[in-house]
């Protein structure tokens, strides 16, 4: 998968439900990373279906996971996992909005 280097956003708020969701966005799709309950899930909307997400981080490697006909990250109950109280994690994220924009960017998650 190619992907042009393009602006991303990084938002502390607006996909998931809480104050501990921190955004990666385009002016169209978004991937969310949410860690209100002692869990990180990932959510996303306004993407691509024709293109996967990757999320990569160091100490997980690269996860990818496909996008659903309406545009929302498809993660079957795996875009869920458990950390560690007072850690740090980046997930770097590799994205295709709705409008076929690629959108690159880093979600810092701390605990």
């Amino acid at each position: 998968m190619a992907f042009a280097i393009a602006g991303a956003v990084v938002i502390a708020a607006g996909c998931g439900s809480g104050g501990d969701t921190v955004c990666v966005s385009s002016d169209v799709g978004r991937v969310c990373a949410d860690n209100s309950d002692g869990q990180i899930a990932f959510t996303g909307r306004g993407l691509d279906p024709e293109n996967d997400v990757t999320i990569e981080n160091s100490q997980v490697g690269p996860i990818v996971y496909g996008v659903d006909a309406d545009g929302e990250l498809d993660s079957d109950g795996s875009g869920v996992m458990s950390f560690i109280a007072d850690t740090e994690f980046t997930f770097s994220v590799y994205a295709v909005d709705a409008d076929g924009e690629p959108f690159i960017g880093d979600i810092v998650i701390r605990s």
